[in-house]
């Protein structure tokens, strides 16, 4: 605060680190075992990307409030939070 003003100083770039990020992916590929004379190979996967949910920090900024005190928060912004299932078929001819 300057003469009862608040304002946000920027550090240089690169200075600063966001939360550490981590997630959890789970697959499962089921592969038939091909005939001899077939030529067509193919694979089917299933899975789940982020299994437990969490919340990565994609950006994180700062902002002042509506309030005659201008408080200075914080925020997160998260771009995918939720369990995403999947499939790919695959196959080679």
């Amino acid at each position: 605060m300057i003469n009862g003003q608040s304002y946000i100083t920027y550090s240089d770039r690169n200075a600063y680190r966001i939360s550490n990020t981590h997630r959890m992916d789970v697959s499962f590929t089921y592969t038939p075992i091909p005939k001899k004379n077939k030529r067509l190979k193919s694979s089917i996967s299933f899975g789940v990307y982020n299994v437990y949910a969490h919340d990565n920090a994609f950006s994180v900024y700062s902002t002042f409030d509506g309030s005659t005190h201008g408080e200075l928060s914080t925020h997160q912004f998260s771009v995918i939070g939720a369990p995403i299932p999947f499939v790919t078929y695959l196959f080679k001819f």
